[in-house]
């Protein structure tokens, strides 16, 4: 009985070893067609690049003809500047001067297998593109930060980083907590499995109709073919699979001080309707603010300033005013 049961075992983890030899392998033998994205080449008339080293940002900048406020916007996971697209007119109308940034590896920011995305190193690059700014158009007046989703805790590891910078916080869609990469995180810096979201990525995932799937369940409707267009152009560069397992990977060291984030003027915004990240007040702590003003639309999904962007327009504006 032992000896069979012994052979069981044996026979059980060399099937595993050999799967996992099998796993490892097969990404290669799929080639890679996704162009290199070139810097030189800027997606937008307003684009900019803030770069250190091999790390470098993508943002975009929208100037009002007088400036009374400023606002710096994140986005969250797989968006990019796209995702704030319906309220840059509105702000700027507002005369405030808008920044929209992309958080490395998404949207146009880098997208390199090798580096590492941890949140100081962006952070630090985010921290930089506010201070130029001042200085070339000479305003040291605070900001008001805004974030969606994911966007919302590098937001508040923001304010935590460089508190002096900020004056209000906006949270859509997003809590504001810090969360450690799970213990298998380490698997996504495996190289084979990085081949492998590229190869997932360019052969099975960019498609409209996937991306169609995806954004109908974010939104709550059927998106438009801009947005989807939106979405899926800046995954259709070299790296963009492999880069987002590095940045899982990668390690995060700013820790959220959410005492501090309590204590601030602070806006949220949430979609009744999210099924992706539905609101839960134990976890966000409402009543624990000194200053807080919450929103629910009651016919919004996960991104509601996409979808519902009068309603988002006019409290975001309305907050900022205040």
């Amino acid at each position: 009985m032992f000896y069979l049961l012994k052979k069981i075992v044996k026979i059980t983890i060399y099937s595993v070893l050999v799967m996992f030899l099998v796993l490892s392998l097969l990404p290669y033998l799929f080639s890679l067609n996704h162009p290199k994205f070139d810097k030189n080449v800027l997606p937008f008339d307003n684009s900019h690049f803030e770069i250190n080293a091999e790390h470098f940002v993508h943002y975009r900048v929208f100037k009002p003809e007088k400036t009374e406020h400023k606002v710096f916007l994140l986005h969250g996971f797989s968006g990019s500047t796209f995702s704030y697209h319906k309220l840059f007119d509105s702000l700027v109308k507002h005369n405030c001067l808008v920044i929209a940034a992309d958080l490395p590896p998404f949207g146009y920011s880098v997208k390199n297998k090798s580096l590492s995305y941890s949140d100081t190193i962006s952070i630090n690059l985010f921290q930089r593109i506010l201070l130029k700014t001042d200085s070339v158009y000479n305003d040291t007046s605070r900001w008001v930060i805004a974030g969606h989703s994911m966007g919302v805790m590098y937001a508040a590891k923001f304010i935590t980083r460089y508190p002096e910078l900020f004056n209000k916080q906006v949270f859509i869609d997003g809590y504001y907590g810090s969360q450690d990469a799970g213990s298998l995180s380490v698997l996504a810096l495996y190289p084979p499995f990085m081949r492998l979201a590229d190869v997932a990525l360019e052969r099975y995932f960019l498609k409209e109709k996937k991306f169609k799937e995806l954004l109908n369940s974010a939104y709550a409707r059927q998106p438009t073919a801009e947005e989807i267009q939106g979405y899926m152009q800046p995954f259709a560069y070299e790296n963009s699979g492999s880069s987002v397992m590095r940045w899982t990977g990668s390690s995060q060291k700013i820790k959220v001080d959410e005492s501090f984030i309590r204590t601030r003027s602070t806006l949220v915004i949430w979609g009744k309707k999210d099924t992706w990240l539905p609101y839960k007040e134990e976890s966000f702590k409402l009543n624990e603010f000194k200053d807080v003003t919450f929103k629910m639309i009651d016919e919004a999904g996960h991104i509601p300033m996409e979808t519902h962007a009068d309603e988002v327009n006019r409290f975001l504006i309305n907050f900022i005013q205040q």
